[in-house]
Formats: structure tokens, C-alpha cells, sequence
């Protein structure tokens, strides 16, 4: 009873003033102390979270704030990461800033510091603007580089390959070799009208005979 945990009974003479000898001296003496303490809910955090608290020197904050971005981690993770250290000890929230400019790699790093102002007075605002700004740059730099290395494969001939769809060097390729089937007359590739081929088009300027060289089972070859 004495350790505080009452039946209701005992709570209702205590409140009614009914209480006497030991039972009426520890109410006297824990009275203060209960009214002291705040609300059932928030003591009860205080107490669970009263246990966990680490004593984190600056010096030793400012060292783990200073580490580079790991791999793994978003930009966005990385700055709470920084800020939950440095809120513990009471590391200057111009240190925060500083971290995200030196955390960050490669390009990223170049970019955040194109954006860098010391001398804004939101010390807090400044950095999250920053890792928002290095959130898009990452992501742009990603897109561009998809787009890239779709355009180098589909730009030669279509999707990789010799059949020259789109254009490529396989359609390219088609204006020296002309091929046809057995027994069908071959075509110029210059106005695409049959009977002659490019070398000997009549729209083409300098025509000169004998342009083509036949290969046998209808193989022909346009030297024009």
C-alpha cells in the first residue's frame, strides 16, 4: 500500500480526507510530489524515455556529422540524421549546414555549393533547401543518363540492329549494296524507278555506264 499502489477504496478516503496514522503520513508526504509531476500521459513518456538518454559529447557529435553520406541512405534521411545528432548535444545549427555541404559526393557536392549562402540568417531553412535541391539534381542526372544510352542504341539503325528501321547507319548501309531477288529487276535507289540503278540514274549528274557490277543469282552491287 505504501508503495503507492492504492485500491480505489484507499483513493477515495484519501481524497475525502478519511485517512489516519501511516497510511495518512504518506499521503501528506507523496502529495507534493504527485502534484508536481505533469499529466498521466506525458509522465508516463518521461519515464519510459528517461531510461534511453546518452550524454553525446560535441566534439564527438561534430566527428559522426562529419562522415560522408552513405550509400544507401537518401539525401533526406541523411539530414535528419544530422539533425537528431546535432540537436542531442547542442551542435550550432550552422555546423548542419556546413555537414551538407561537405557529406555530399561528386557532382552533388559541386552543385550544393553553386547554391550555398552563408550569410542567410535561417541556418535551419537553408540546408533542407539544399538537400531538396541535391534530392532534384540526383534524380535529373538519372533521367538524363537513361535518355543517353536510349539514344546511342536506338539512333544506329533502330533498337541495335542492321535492318536500318529508323533511319540509322542500317538504312545508311542500304545506298552501297542493293540486293534482289532471282529474277527480278533491281531498283535505283535514287528515284527508285527500275531498269537502271544509282550509278546510272539519269537524274544524277555525271552518270557514267558500267556503274554496276553484277554478282550472279541476282546479287548487285552499286558503286554509285
Amino acid at each position: 500500500m505504501f508503495g503507492g499502489n492504492w485500491t480505489e477504496d484507499l483513493w477515495v478516503m484519501a481524497f475525502s480526507g478519511k485517512l489516519e496514522g501511516l497510511g495518512l503520513a504518506f499521503y501528506d508526504k507523496m502529495q507534493p510530489m504527485w502534484m508536481a509531476e505533469s499529466g498521466t500521459v506525458t509522465h508516463m513518456l518521461d519515464r519510459m524515455l528517461g531510461f534511453y538518454p546518452t550524454k553525446t559529447p560535441v566534439t564527438n557529435a561534430m566527428e559522426l556529422m562529419s562522415e560522408l553520406k552513405p550509400g544507401d541512405k537518401t539525401c533526406t534521411e541523411h539530414f535528419q540524421y544530422l539533425v537528431y545528432v546535432a540537436e542531442k548535444p547542442g551542435v550550432p545549427d550552422a555546423f548542419v549546414l556546413q555537414c551538407v555541404c561537405v557529406s555530399a559526393m561528386g557532382d552533388t557536392k559541386k552543385g550544393i555549393l553553386t547554391k550555398l549562402n552563408k550569410n542567410r540568417p535561417d541556418a535551419m531553412r537553408h540546408p533542407w533547401e539544399l538537400v531538396a535541391f541535391a534530392i532534384e539534381y540526383e534524380s535529373s542526372t538519372r533521367r538524363g543518363a537513361g535518355g543517353c544510352g536510349g539514344t546511342e542504341h536506338g539512333g544506329s539503325g533502330g533498337r541495335g540492329d542492321n535492318g536500318g528501321r529508323g533511319g540509322g547507319q542500317g538504312a545508311r548501309g542500304q545506298g552501297f549494296v542493293g540486293r534482289t531477288e532471282s529474277g527480278d529487276s533491281p531498283a535505283c535507289w535514287k528515284c527508285s524507278n527500275t531498269g537502271h540503278m544509282k550509278a546510272d540514274c539519269p537524274t544524277r549528274r555525271g552518270a557514267s555506264p558500267g556503274g554496276l557490277e553484277q554478282l550472279g543469282h541476282g546479287r548487285v552491287l552499286d558503286f554509285g
